[in-house]
């Protein structure tokens, strides 16, 4: 069964065929049960060599436990660049009323930080876009889980689907002070702040660009990131001029990209549309939610 290994994306537990034997484990009559997982109906944002599996996800568990017996039975999957896998297989799945459930691990790395990044050339624009190509260079940390209760008859064959479904988010901000501020000999100091975190300071003035990226184990559904943004001449750092204050959440399997720009009456949101559509929950790209009011 390990041995017809594909890819894709949805899992969809789909019965054996008829043609498989029943057998007794433990005095449970059991069959065989084979996991499938849907190809996506449109193209991902970025090449996967690995089918459509989202390429953040690097191994799943599943598993099914009898609701009727003290019975279960497991296997766990690995997934890599190259090789991939057009069945993944459950054996010995109790006759009868089964949870079946399925979680996923990742090895993307966790970030919660707060830079600069010098942008020497291009417009105003493209050094937005520049600083956030520089923070969108590694896969988000996502962690997908899936439940549901079927029953197994001993012949013929069902289908039992198990949606996985995400709670994780991620967060990629950019923030640059104007030219009219940069010609004052204004700064503006970014602070970052999120429960259960560090706090992170970082300073944009001239060339200098502020970048945030927040994606790990805490970056999850309504959590919430707070900017105080404190402008004052760069020699004169100690006398804060404005303050101002903004708060972005987290959204359960959505990368959300927001552009700050600063100027002397406030901030100013600058949008940037881009989306992609993946089956396995859709895994989402968005402007920050500020820009679409």
């Amino acid at each position: 069964m390990k041995n017809r290994l594909v890819l894709a994306l949805g899992i969809i537990l789909l019965l054996a065929s008829c043609s498989q034997e029943e057998t007794e484990t433990q005095g449970v009559q059991t069959r065989d049960v084979v996991f499938t997982i849907d190809q996506p109906s449109t193209p991902t944002g970025k090449q996967i060599k690995r089918g459509s599996i989202p390429v953040w996800v690097n191994t799943i568990k599943i598993k099914a436990t009898s609701n009727v017996f003290t019975y279960s039975t497991e296997d766990n999957y690995t997934f890599d660049q190259t090789n991939g896998a057009s069945f993944i297989g459950l054996d010995n799945v109790a006759i009868g009323a089964n949870t079946f459930t399925a979680s996923t691990t990742t090895d993307s790395p966790q970030f919660f930080q707060l830079t600069n990044f010098t942008v020497n050339s291009g417009n105003f624009d493209s050094k937005f876009s520049t600083a956030l190509d520089n923070i969108d260079n590694e896969n988000p940390y996502v962690l997908y889980t899936g439940s549901k209760t079927e029953t197994i008859a001993s012949t013929g064959s069902s289908v039992v689907a198990l949606p996985m479904l995400t709670n994780n988010g991620r967060i990629l901000s950019v923030f640059q002070v104007t030219d009219q501020l940069k010609t004052l000999g204004l700064q503006a100091k970014i602070t970052a702040s999120v429960t259960g975190e560090t706090t992170q300071t970082a300073i944009t003035k001239f060339n200098e660009i502020v970048t945030f990226k927040w994606s790990n184990a805490n970056a999850v559904a309504d959590k919430e990131v707070t900017y105080k943004i404190e402008v004052s001449a760069i020699n004169a750092q100690n006398t804060i001029l404005k303050t101002y204050e903004v708060k972005q959440k987290i959204v359960a399997s959505t990368s959300i990209s927001c552009f700050y720009t600063i100027n002397s009456d406030g901030i100013t949101f600058t949008k940037n549309n881009v989306t992609i559509a993946l089956n396995f929950q859709e895994w989402k790209n968005e402007t920050c939610l500020e820009c679409k009011n």
